[in-house]
């Protein structure tokens, strides 16, 4: 692999690694806050996983680069978000799912990974002293990463995408949901029961792929299905029923997508 192409893979599976598992939802919260610190801290932890996984621990620049960049686009995001919210306040009208922020902040900070890959490979001696973790392990390290940011790809950043996508049909759900005498509404089920499901299945498409038993996808379909028929034999549940199916097959399909491009990555590096 050359230099750019190991410095760019170890900068994104940084990324996605600081973004989707080593922040917690409480710190996305903070972050909002343009004023907080939670900003600086979470910049400093990508650069300091950045710099960790680059493999070129004498080029500082990596660190600087990355933890000011991130911080710069993040604090944009929190701002815009601010002012959005705002505006609904001031109208009245109902939050929405940020799906334009999202995708604008994940292309931000993909771009500025790819200029500052550039930018290293250009200015630094990197293609002759070599990345440190390849000269060590091989084509390993490389593997590595592929398999870590495939992994976050398929089970974290699927939660967030899926999430935004029933959004509105959990809005158009909600005033359905009517609590019974016998079990209060805030009992109905587990306070991240759903996120943790959704975790758990496409793990498990991922590691089923990977074993060879791409079979036992079936099987797990066929298991959630069993699972939720007990909740949903009532005629009138047809729309939980539905919101049910449809985020089922969010979660297969973007989980089944993911591994593939994952797999096939790692055939690339064979």
């Amino acid at each position: 692999m050359s230099a750019f192409e190991i410095l760019l893979l170890a900068l994104v599976t940084a990324h996605l690694l600081a973004d989707f598992i080593l922040q917690s939802d409480e710190e996305v919260k903070a972050k909002a806050d343009i004023s907080s610190r939670a900003l600086v801290l979470h910049a400093l932890k990508t650069a300091g996983l950045a710099w960790f996984l680059a493999g070129f621990p004498h080029v500082w620049q990596i660190p600087l680069l990355i933890g000011l960049s991130h911080m710069v686009i993040d604090w944009l995001k929190a701002k815009g978000l601010q002012r959005r919210l705002q505006h609904q306040e001031t109208r009245g009208t109902a939050p929405v799912a940020n799906w334009d922020a999202f995708l604008l902040d994940q292309t931000l900070h993909v771009a500025a990974l790819l200029a500052i890959s550039c930018y290293l490979v250009q200015t630094q001696t990197l293609g002759t002293t070599g990345d440190w973790w390849l000269n060590h392990l091989g084509l390993f390290w490389p593997r590595c990463l592929v398999l870590a940011a495939g992994a976050t790809l398929v089970v974290h950043v699927g939660g967030v995408v899926i999430g935004m996508i029933v959004a509105p049909l959990l809005r158009e759900l909600a005033p359905t949901i009517q609590p019974t005498s016998l079990e209060p509404l805030p009992t109905r089920g587990l306070a991240n029961g759903g996120k943790v499901i959704g975790q758990l299945e496409r793990a498990l498409i991922f590691l089923l792929t990977f074993l060879g038993q791409p079979a036992g996808v079936g099987f797990l379909i066929a298991a959630k299905s069993i699972f939720r028929f007990g909740e949903l034999r009532d005629a009138n549940q047809r729309k939980e029923a539905e919101y049910i199916i449809i985020g089922t097959f969010l979660s297969f399909g973007w989980a089944l997508l993911w591994t593939e491009i994952t797999r096939r990555a790692l055939h690339a590096l064979s």
